[in-house]
């Protein structure tokens, strides 16, 4: 799987490269603050649940109960990725406003408007991908991340297509890592966990025009892979293994593929 085109979004780009980032709802630390500033619409409510994003300790999924688990991190139980364990949320984009941190680039062919991050591939064909965040200065020993995001597939393509989120090494020529829907009408359709020159998961679905859930999950020398389709039940792939990875940069991939983001949200240990 090759990835050919990778811009780099500009502002933002430290976020991982902090000292762990805490999230009390009543009073957020100055590196939160900035990270707010950044990613969030004040006001906004991505899930609908009568919450605004920057107050909502789960801003992806609606809670409107609030309720946490017993690790007591202060994120949600409904969105909790260690509902045992701490957590700490360091990234949520809703694209409710286009800022200094999403510009419009690659040939207007990404844009945000109507409150998501679209990706249209081009009338001549051919492959989209674009950094949405920069991570920077995340060092091998760092625990791993939950990485997930909202997609709606607009379109598929008559043969094949790939939808991915991406975690890259040394970006742009590293290592890819990455959970993807990959629409083939002569292979058929999977959900894949990858990394570039070491192994593959696989597992069977269908894609098809609609909404999807998908997570790529890490922790340095595993990753795994779930999509869940609107409404339907989750596909996981096994885990893949490989030597400690480093990983300094995550993105959004398309492929022959159209589609738009709702949402992006990044968790670590």
């Amino acid at each position: 799987m090759r990835w050919p085109l990778w811009l780099l979004v500009a502002g933002c780009d430290g976020v991982f490269g902090l000292d762990h980032v805490s999230r009390p709802l009543d009073a957020p630390t100055a590196p939160f603050d900035a990270l707010l500033a950044c990613t969030t619409v004040p006001g906004h409510d991505e899930d609908h649940d009568g919450i605004a994003d920057d107050i909502d300790d789960c801003p992806e999924i609606a809670n409107a109960d609030q309720l946490g688990t017993m690790d007591g991190d202060d994120i949600g139980g409904a969105c909790d990725p260690h509902p045992t364990s701490d957590d700490e949320r360091v990234l949520f984009v809703s694209f409710a406003a286009s800022d200094a941190c999403w510009p419009a680039t690659d040939s207007n062919a990404w844009g945000i408007h109507d409150d998501a991050f679209y990706g249209a591939v081009p009338a001549s064909g051919g492959s989209l991908t674009k950094f949405y965040y920069a991570v920077s200065n995340v060092p091998p020993a760092e625990p791993g991340f939950t990485y997930r995001a909202h997609v709606v597939i607009d379109a598929t393509p008559n043969a094949k297509g790939t939808f991915a989120i991406v975690a890259n090494k040394g970006a742009p020529q590293g290592q890819i890592l990455s959970c993807a829907l990959i629409h083939d009408t002569a292979a058929g359709d999977t959900v894949q966990a990858f990394l570039t020159g070491s192994n593959e998961a696989h597992a069977p679905t269908t894609v098809v025009p609609g909404g999807y859930s998908i997570e790529l999950r890490y922790d340095q020398t595993t990753a795994s892979c779930k999509v869940t389709p609107d409404g339907q039940p989750t596909i996981a792939t096994g885990a893949i293994t490989f030597a400690a990875l480093p990983v300094d940069h995550l993105a959004i991939a398309l492929q022959a593929i159209s589609a738009h983001v709702d949402w992006v949200v990044v968790y670590r240990p």
